[in-house]
């Protein structure tokens, strides 16, 4: 009888082999010989490892400027390895950094209050925002790894908030809100070179004289604030000049627990979540929140925190399906007992099993949220708290010997008068939530979000001093942050 050795096989078959094979081990088998070194080579191999093992398992590609049927098996092959080598370092229990850099210039007037990496291009275009009055774009240059000023802007007045689009692509790039000679205005800005690659320039697209209440969100031509003693949120389309109210207060007859800040807004087709420091809301509106006419809208739930007092939120959504329409969604809360205010600690909420067109029919069945996982953390100067749509992120913290079980002291509540003396030694730390499986061809294999992993480094692994900001890109494994004075570092996981 004649033995069949896998090297023997049908080309096709083999590929099909590969599938089943993690990406270091398809790098592995290219020992094997001549045949499997030119196998392991094509592109059909790669793209199946892109499918199945990165996207497949909710992960993202690093940037491509060209769609995944096109590109290359090198470069395919490329981008497959880095994501991967990016998720085995961040669930390793001590993830490092694979390279840094310190920008040589710093942000002039010092003081960095927030700091923004633009989504879609792979971390390449970073903004940050100095002093309350000075913006600057940052191009992040590769081989040998870079920084240079690419545009700058100075605004007329004290800005209030700024936040970027998160649809990459899009025309109006950032917003600025701002205190101007006893008024409340606000700008959409775009960057020219993020479309055509001329010089960089920060440019005035769309002007507000009198902007009602403090930007929480920019998506696409939507420009989403929120009034806290009032607790209504209003939703603008820029373009029409629409408006949406979506009042809190509407529940339990006018009702209003007082919400002091917005911590997150998120769009879920025709539902709006809306997360404040006394509890969220949801609210059903005009399918794919368009805003081609004015309206009003009341929440159809609420759930309140009890003495829970949060400081930042996250709100992350792992399919259940290929359509998208079935999901879990994960609520991350950076928080203070009110009970015990020195101690700071993140909370990890799970909605499980959402429908989104079972919920169009029965928009008030939304479950109660499930309180899953609690990790203890270091204070910090700004409760930061990111997180990617693969469930991993990051918070900063200050460094101490036991952050499980120490007593963490208050942290600083108002940033201007702090000085720098007072400023601590931080250290990023990293999270994952979400269990991974493959997804095969036959049918798909969800991820479910799982309680937090936390990786606590050591004392004097990695330190930053003086951070006052900081932004995570999830798909390259970037993490960028601002000092007080006026210091910009970038670190790369990948």
């Amino acid at each position: 009888m004649t033995v069949l050795e896998l090297q023997d096989l049908p080309e096709d078959v083999i590929i099909e082999i590969l599938v089943f094979l993690t990406v270091k081990d398809i790098l592995r088998s290219r020992r094997l010989s001549k045949r499997f070194r030119h196998i392991t080579s094509l592109r059909a191999v790669w793209l199946n490892a892109a499918l199945y093992q990165v996207i497949g398992r909710g992960l993202s590609l690093p940037i491509q400027p060209t769609p995944l049927n096109e590109i290359g098996p090198k470069e395919l092959e490329g981008l497959v390895v880095k994501a991967t080598k990016l998720e085995r370092n961040l669930l390793s229990a001590l993830p490092l950094p694979t390279q840094t850099l310190l920008f040589e210039e710093r942000v002039r007037n010092c003081y960095i209050t927030q700091i923004f990496i633009l989504p879609g291009y792979g971390g390449r275009w970073i903004i940050s925002v100095a002093s309350g009055r000075f913006l600057t774009c940052w191009e992040i240059l590769e081989d040998p790894l870079g920084a240079l000023v690419a545009a700058t802007w100075d605004n007329p007045g004290n800005i209030l908030d700024v936040v970027v689009n998160s649809l990459p692509g899009h025309e109006g790039v950032v917003a600025i809100a701002s205190h101007r000679q006893g008024q409340f205005t606000a700008e959409v800005l775009s960057l020219k070179s993020l479309q055509c690659g001329e010089v960089s320039v920060f440019e005035v697209i769309h002007n507000y004289p009198s902007f009602p209440g403090r930007l929480k969100l920019f998506k696409g031509d939507l420009l989403i604030t929120f009034r806290g003693r009032s607790g209504i949120c209003i939703f603008i389309n820029w373009k029409t000049g629409f408006t949406a109210q979506l009042d809190t207060r509407a529940l339990d007859g006018g009702e209003w627990e007082g919400a002091r800040q917005c911590l997150a807004v998120e769009i879920l087709r025709n539902f709006v979540i809306i997360l404040t420091q006394v509890g969220y809301y949801i609210f059903k509106v005009d399918a794919d929140v368009t805003l081609h006419k004015s309206s009003a809208y009341a929440p159809v739930y609420r759930f309140l925190w009890g003495d829970l007092d949060p400081r930042a939120a996250t709100i992350c959504k792992f399919p259940l399906d290929h359509t998208g329409n079935s999901f879990n969604l994960c609520i991350l809360l950076r928080n203070k007992e009110r009970t015990r205010s020195n101690e700071d600690h993140v909370t990890q909420w799970l909605l499980p099993h959402l429908d989104l067109d079972y919920l169009e029919l029965q928009p008030r069945d939304w479950p109660n949220p499930i309180l899953i996982s609690t990790a203890v953390t270091g204070s910090h100067f700004q409760p930061d708290l990111h997180c990617g749509s693969s469930g991993r992120g990051f918070w900063m913290q200050k460094i101490v010997s036991n952050p499980e079980s120490a007593r963490m002291e208050m942290a600083m509540d108002n940033a201007v008068h702090a000085t720098r003396a007072e400023l601590p030694e931080e250290t990023p730390v990293s999270f994952d939530f979400s269990n991974r499986h493959f997804q095969m061809r036959s049918h798909w294999i969800p991820g479910i979000s799982s309680p937090m992993k936390v990786n606590y480094p050591s004392t004097g692994d990695f330190s930053i001093s003086r951070c006052t900001a900081m932004a995570y890109e999830d798909t390259v494994g970037r993490l960028v942050t601002g000092s007080f004075d006026g210091k910009v570092r970038l670190i790369d996981y990948a």
